[in-house]
């Protein structure tokens, strides 16, 4: 669960106030800790897999805000010949449909990083966006003019998949913070506190308004 700490956040305004405004936060995923954008709105996540979700607002009147969602699936690892990565991607793309008839795959832009040594697989796509409207449900939406920016991070715990869709002049917008957020990743053991839920032994993420170290 994302939670802004109150005594953090009134240490964090002192020093916003002497340093100037910051730009993001820290903010944790099981071992991982990524640096997200101050203008992003940290939700309750909706499913277990899910541990880090964030709306980002649109900022225009009448246009949708779009997802932003850090997915950690039990097991979930590739064997280290890239065909778990390239499932998620492919699934991906599919996921999208070009107007003109032309191939989604031919127009995804695909990247590779190596962060913090940790390897980074990133993924941009839009158009028609044809997804299902839940898992395995059959039905699909039908949502022109859309977006997604997805990266798949193979970290020492297991791997994690990161993914932000929406209208495309939301995710143009946020696609600077996107970048600085997936390329902010480290693992290791976090100092920002972390809280149990109940019912599971899995660690929850949590949110903390620290501004971040140049």
């Amino acid at each position: 669960m994302c939670r802004w700490n109150i005594a953090v956040l009134a240490v964090a305004a002192v020093m916003l106030w002497a340093a100037g405004c910051a730009e993001t936060v820290p903010v944790t995923a099981d071992s991982l800790t990524f640096q997200a954008s101050v203008d992003w709105q940290c939700q309750m996540p909706e499913h277990e897999s899910r541990r880090l979700q964030f709306r980002l607002p649109s900022h225009q009147e009448g246009v949708p805000d779009a997802k932003l969602v850090v997915w950690n699936f039990p097991g979930m690892r590739d064997a280290g010949d890239g065909r778990m990565i390239a499932t998620h991607m492919d699934r991906w793309i599919d996921e999208f449909v070009q107007d003109d008839g032309a191939s989604s795959r031919d127009a995804a832009v695909r990247r590779e990083y190596r962060v913090n040594d940790l390897p980074v697989y990133c993924i941009a796509v839009s158009g028609r966006y044809v997804a299902e409207s839940s898992p395995g449900s059959g039905v699909r939406v039908e949502r022109p003019g859309h977006s997604m920016l997805g990266a798949y991070i193979v970290a020492p715990g297991g791997d994690y998949i990161v993914k932000l869709w929406g209208p495309e002049s939301v995710v143009s917008h946020h696609a600077a913070a996107f970048d600085r957020f997936v390329k902010s990743v480290r693992a290791g053991d976090s100092h920002w506190p972390q809280e149990q839920p109940q019912g599971t032994s899995r660690t929850r993420t949590t949110l903390t308004a620290t501004k971040q170290r140049p």
